[in-house]
């Protein structure tokens, strides 16, 4: 009975979770309608933006693999296709208490501080 609830909430944990952003880069050349010194002035306005959100998604992507990588163990382990380690049980323990492993609140909650996942807001275990 555990193991059922547990999965049910690992699978719908997995399906709510957004998938990893693709990087995406900002070209720089000039278009038709712009000139190449319009260009080049838009380009030093935004570069720094574009450096702020790049890395800021790449510590999202960050957050996002460790939750699917967590979750899919857990269904993973229940289903018996891998042994269990003291990290799948850890995170096992905790959805079948209704609370957030402490793995995912320092990787997500301490360094990201926001909660991006509505799920995280159960207790310590």
């Amino acid at each position: 009975m555990r193991d059922e609830i547990v999965l049910e909430r690992a699978e719908e944990f997995l399906q709510d979770l957004p998938p990893v952003f693709k990087p995406f880069t900002l070209s720089t050349g000039a278009t038709s309608t712009t000139t190449s010194k319009e260009s080049s002035e838009l380009w030093s306005v935004l570069s720094p933006f574009w450096v702020l959100l790049s890395n800021e998604m790449a510590v999202l992507n960050e957050k996002i693999q460790l939750l699917h990588a967590s979750l899919k163990g857990v269904v993973r382990e229940i289903k018996g296709e891998v042994l269990e380690d003291q990290l799948i049980q850890h995170v096992y323990k905790a959805l079948a208490e209704n609370m957030a492993p402490d793995s995912w609140k320092v990787k997500i909650l301490f360094e990201f501080r926001i909660l991006p996942v509505p799920y995280l807001t159960g207790g310590i275990c």
